[in-house]
Protein backbone atom coordinates (compact mmCIF):
# COMPACT_ATOMS: atom_id res chain seq x y z
CA UNK A 1 0.00 0.00 0.00
CA UNK A 2 1.33 3.45 -0.92
CA UNK A 3 1.25 6.02 1.85
CA UNK A 4 0.49 9.55 0.81
CA UNK A 5 2.22 12.21 2.87
CA UNK A 6 -0.12 14.45 4.83
CA UNK A 7 2.54 17.18 5.12
CA UNK A 8 1.93 20.46 3.34
CA UNK A 9 3.77 20.74 0.02
CA UNK A 10 5.73 23.77 1.26
CA UNK A 11 7.10 21.71 4.18
CA UNK A 12 8.10 18.83 1.91
CA UNK A 13 9.89 21.21 -0.47
CA UNK A 14 11.68 22.81 2.48
CA UNK A 15 12.91 19.43 3.74
CA UNK A 16 14.21 18.52 0.28
CA UNK A 17 16.10 21.82 0.03
CA UNK A 18 17.63 21.21 3.46
CA UNK A 19 18.91 17.78 2.48
CA UNK A 20 20.31 19.09 -0.81
CA UNK A 21 22.10 21.89 1.03
CA UNK A 22 24.11 19.26 2.91
CA UNK A 23 25.58 17.75 -0.26
CA UNK A 24 28.54 20.17 -0.76
CA UNK A 25 29.60 19.68 2.86
CA UNK A 26 29.33 15.90 2.62
CA UNK A 27 31.22 15.92 -0.68
CA UNK A 28 34.04 17.97 0.86
CA UNK A 29 34.34 15.47 3.72
CA UNK A 30 34.49 12.61 1.22
CA UNK A 31 37.19 14.29 -0.89
CA UNK A 32 39.27 15.16 2.16
CA UNK A 33 39.06 11.55 3.30
CA UNK A 34 40.12 10.24 -0.10
CA UNK A 35 43.11 12.59 -0.34
CA UNK A 36 44.26 11.94 3.22
CA UNK A 37 44.09 8.16 2.76
CA UNK A 38 45.42 7.77 -0.79
CA UNK A 39 46.66 10.69 -2.87
CA UNK A 40 48.96 12.13 -0.23
CA UNK A 41 50.54 8.90 0.96
CA UNK A 42 53.82 9.62 -0.90
CA UNK A 43 55.46 11.95 1.62
CA UNK A 44 58.73 12.03 -0.36
CA UNK A 45 56.94 14.02 -3.07
CA UNK A 46 54.59 16.41 -1.28
CA UNK A 47 54.81 15.68 2.41
CA UNK A 48 51.82 16.00 4.70
CA UNK A 49 49.08 17.92 2.93
CA UNK A 50 45.69 19.17 4.02
CA UNK A 51 42.81 20.43 1.92
CA UNK A 52 41.10 23.63 3.05
CA UNK A 53 37.48 24.65 2.46
CA UNK A 54 38.56 27.09 -0.32
CA UNK A 55 40.21 24.35 -2.44
CA UNK A 56 43.80 25.17 -1.41
CA UNK A 57 46.12 22.30 -0.51
CA UNK A 58 48.68 23.08 2.22
CA UNK A 59 51.82 20.96 1.93
CA UNK A 60 55.03 21.55 3.90
CA UNK A 61 54.55 25.36 4.02
CA UNK A 62 53.64 25.46 0.30
CA UNK A 63 50.19 26.10 -1.13
CA UNK A 64 48.65 24.58 -4.25
CA UNK A 65 45.32 25.21 -5.93
CA UNK A 66 44.11 23.31 -9.03
CA UNK A 67 42.81 25.42 -11.93
CA UNK A 68 40.72 24.46 -14.97
CA UNK A 69 41.13 20.73 -14.74
CA UNK A 70 44.41 20.61 -12.86
CA UNK A 71 44.78 17.52 -10.69
CA UNK A 72 47.20 15.35 -8.71
CA UNK A 73 47.91 11.97 -10.28
CA UNK A 74 48.29 8.68 -8.43
CA UNK A 75 51.93 9.57 -7.66
CA UNK A 76 50.91 12.94 -6.16
CA UNK A 77 52.39 14.83 -9.12
CA UNK A 78 50.74 18.02 -10.35
CA UNK A 79 49.22 17.74 -13.83
CA UNK A 80 47.56 20.59 -15.74
CA UNK A 81 47.01 24.10 -14.39
CA UNK A 82 47.77 25.10 -10.80
CA UNK A 83 48.60 28.08 -8.63
CA UNK A 84 51.66 27.35 -6.49
CA UNK A 85 52.59 29.71 -3.66
CA UNK A 86 56.11 29.20 -2.33
CA UNK A 87 57.30 29.76 1.22
CA UNK A 88 59.52 32.71 0.15
CA UNK A 89 56.57 34.60 -1.37
CA UNK A 90 57.07 33.60 -5.03
CA UNK A 91 53.93 32.59 -6.94
CA UNK A 92 53.64 30.47 -10.10
CA UNK A 93 50.37 30.23 -11.98
CA UNK A 94 50.33 28.04 -15.05
CA UNK A 95 50.76 24.60 -16.52
CA UNK A 96 52.48 21.58 -14.97
CA UNK A 97 53.50 18.15 -16.21
CA UNK A 98 54.74 15.43 -13.88
CA UNK A 99 55.18 17.98 -11.08
CA UNK A 100 57.38 20.27 -13.24
CA UNK A 101 56.50 23.62 -14.79
CA UNK A 102 55.75 22.81 -18.41
CA UNK A 103 53.90 24.83 -21.05
CA UNK A 104 52.78 28.42 -20.43
CA UNK A 105 52.88 30.11 -17.05
CA UNK A 106 53.43 33.29 -15.05
CA UNK A 107 56.03 33.39 -12.26
CA UNK A 108 55.85 36.35 -9.87
CA UNK A 109 58.95 36.76 -7.70
CA UNK A 110 58.76 38.13 -4.18
CA UNK A 111 61.14 40.96 -5.18
CA UNK A 112 58.66 42.27 -7.79
CA UNK A 113 60.15 40.67 -10.93
CA UNK A 114 57.73 38.81 -13.22
CA UNK A 115 58.34 36.23 -15.93
CA UNK A 116 55.49 35.25 -18.23
CA UNK A 117 56.02 32.80 -21.02
CA UNK A 118 56.97 29.25 -21.92
CA UNK A 119 58.48 26.59 -19.65
CA UNK A 120 60.01 23.16 -20.15
CA UNK A 121 61.18 20.74 -17.46
CA UNK A 122 60.82 23.43 -14.75
CA UNK A 123 63.01 25.92 -16.70
CA UNK A 124 62.27 28.98 -18.84
CA UNK A 125 62.41 27.67 -22.38
CA UNK A 126 61.08 29.17 -25.60
CA UNK A 127 59.55 32.64 -25.76
CA UNK A 128 58.91 34.76 -22.70
CA UNK A 129 58.80 38.24 -21.20
CA UNK A 130 60.76 39.14 -18.06
CA UNK A 131 59.73 42.38 -16.36
CA UNK A 132 62.14 43.61 -13.69
CA UNK A 133 60.88 45.44 -10.62
CA UNK A 134 62.87 48.55 -11.68
CA UNK A 135 60.95 48.78 -14.97
CA UNK A 136 63.51 47.08 -17.26
CA UNK A 137 62.12 44.46 -19.65
CA UNK A 138 63.48 41.61 -21.72
CA UNK A 139 61.17 39.95 -24.22
CA UNK A 140 62.41 37.16 -26.42
CA UNK A 141 63.87 33.68 -26.50
CA UNK A 142 65.13 31.58 -23.57
CA UNK A 143 67.15 28.37 -23.33
CA UNK A 144 67.64 26.38 -20.12
CA UNK A 145 66.45 29.24 -17.88
CA UNK A 146 68.80 31.79 -19.52
CA UNK A 147 68.34 34.57 -22.08
CA UNK A 148 69.39 33.10 -25.41
CA UNK A 149 68.42 33.59 -29.05
CA UNK A 150 66.66 36.70 -30.36
CA UNK A 151 65.17 39.23 -27.96
CA UNK A 152 64.47 42.88 -27.21
CA UNK A 153 65.79 44.62 -24.10
CA UNK A 154 64.45 47.83 -22.59
CA UNK A 155 66.29 49.58 -19.77
CA UNK A 156 65.32 52.73 -17.88
CA UNK A 157 66.88 55.69 -16.09
CA UNK A 158 66.31 55.99 -12.35
CA UNK A 159 63.60 58.58 -13.05
CA UNK A 160 61.61 55.88 -14.88
CA UNK A 161 62.16 57.18 -18.43
CA UNK A 162 63.49 54.86 -21.11
CA UNK A 163 67.30 54.78 -21.34
CA UNK A 164 68.03 52.17 -24.01
CA UNK A 165 66.28 49.66 -26.21
CA UNK A 166 68.32 47.07 -28.08
CA UNK A 167 68.16 43.68 -29.77
CA UNK A 168 70.26 40.61 -29.08
CA UNK A 169 70.88 37.39 -30.97
CA UNK A 170 72.63 34.49 -29.30
CA UNK A 171 73.83 36.88 -26.57
CA UNK A 172 75.43 39.27 -29.06
CA UNK A 173 74.39 42.76 -30.16
CA UNK A 174 72.27 42.31 -33.24
CA UNK A 175 69.95 44.83 -34.85
CA UNK A 176 69.02 48.38 -33.85
CA UNK A 177 70.24 50.01 -30.64
CA UNK A 178 68.77 53.27 -29.36
CA UNK A 179 69.68 55.43 -26.34
CA UNK A 180 67.82 58.32 -24.69
CA UNK A 181 68.87 61.10 -22.30
CA UNK A 182 67.33 61.34 -18.84
CA UNK A 183 64.94 64.04 -20.07
CA UNK A 184 63.49 61.67 -22.68
CA UNK A 185 65.33 63.16 -25.68
CA UNK A 186 66.89 60.66 -28.07
CA UNK A 187 70.68 60.42 -27.69
CA UNK A 188 72.04 57.80 -30.08
CA UNK A 189 71.05 55.27 -32.72
CA UNK A 190 73.23 52.53 -34.18
CA UNK A 191 72.99 49.08 -35.73
CA UNK A 192 74.92 45.92 -34.96
CA UNK A 193 75.43 42.48 -36.39
CA UNK A 194 77.06 39.71 -34.35
CA UNK A 195 78.41 42.26 -31.86
CA UNK A 196 79.96 44.49 -34.57
CA UNK A 197 78.63 47.95 -35.59
CA UNK A 198 77.28 48.25 -39.14
CA UNK A 199 76.09 51.24 -41.12
CA UNK A 200 76.00 54.75 -39.69
CA UNK A 201 75.87 55.82 -36.09
CA UNK A 202 73.86 58.93 -35.21
CA UNK A 203 74.35 61.01 -32.06
CA UNK A 204 72.19 63.94 -30.90
CA UNK A 205 73.29 66.62 -28.44
CA UNK A 206 71.19 67.09 -25.33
Amino acid sequence: MIKISQKPISQVVGEIKLELSKLPFLLLILLSSLFSNNSWSNESVLGNCNMSHNEWFYCDEKKYKPLEGGYFDSNSNKQGKFIHKFKNGDVYEGEWKNDLKQGYGKYSYANGDIYEGEWKNDLKQGYGKYSYANGDIYEGEWTNDAIDGIGLNSKHHKNGLIWTKFSMKNRKKHGKWTFWYKNGQIQEEASYKDDSPIGKRTIWNE
